[in-house]
């Protein structure tokens, strides 16, 4: 091989290995920019999966509070010879007292655990037959919870045959103490008094 056919192969080859180290600089240091931006990444996905844990356990510790109520509004309500109840958000029945049972529910061949976890709709209108009744009762508590307050109206229901006349007063029910909004309704409870029976 000639000094010049010598050179130009050197050449070639320094002018590869130029463009290889070039290319695996480009590659490595474009792995390290990816490594970065997936830290970054993950960093960010960290904070935001701790931000949902700390949520959810503020939620989970919500509804042991919600359910602590419940079982103690059930418990101290359930012997109390007025008819009472209470209604989730959705209108879901979450608890009602033996009285209710007893006055609305075993005339009609049912139990308290015909009605809770339904809305008026399934149990008063699908069940038993009283779209209106059930309606009615849906809106009143719309009522309560858009206005915050107590509501009294008188309704006739048929119980066995027999038309029996009732004053119903339903209330909000709230959440305990302040919050960051204020106080929150979470549902509606309900008493009804026996006018007289036809």
């Amino acid at each position: 091989m000639s000094k010049t056919e010598y050179i130009k192969n050197l050449g070639k080859q320094a002018g590869i290995a130029a463009v290889l180290t070039a290319l695996f600089t480009f590659l490595i240091n474009s792995q390290q920019q990816t490594r970065a931006d997936f830290s970054g990444i993950y960093e960010r996905q960290e904070r935001q999966i701790q931000r949902l844990e700390e949520k959810v356990y503020q939620l989970e510790m919500q509804n042991v509070e919600l359910q602590a109520k419940i079982t103690t509004l059930s418990s101290l309500n359930y012997e109390s010879p007025v008819p009472t109840w209470f209604k989730d958000l959705q209108g879901n029945m979450v608890t009602l007292n033996a009285a209710y049972e007893e006055t609305f529910l075993k005339p009609n061949g049912k139990d308290r655990y015909d009605y809770i976890g339904k809305t008026d709709l399934e149990f008063w209108g699908q069940e038993l037959g009283d779209i209106g009744l059930a309606e009615s009762y849906r809106q009143a508590d719309l009522d309560v919870m858009m206005k915050r307050e107590q509501i009294r109206s008188e309704n006739q229901v048929n119980i066995n045959g027999n038309l029996v006349d009732l004053i119903i007063i339903k209330y909000p029910v709230w959440s305990a103490g302040p919050d960051w909004n204020g106080k929150k309704v979470i549902g509606v409870g309900g008493v009804a008094i026996v006018k007289n029976c036809e």
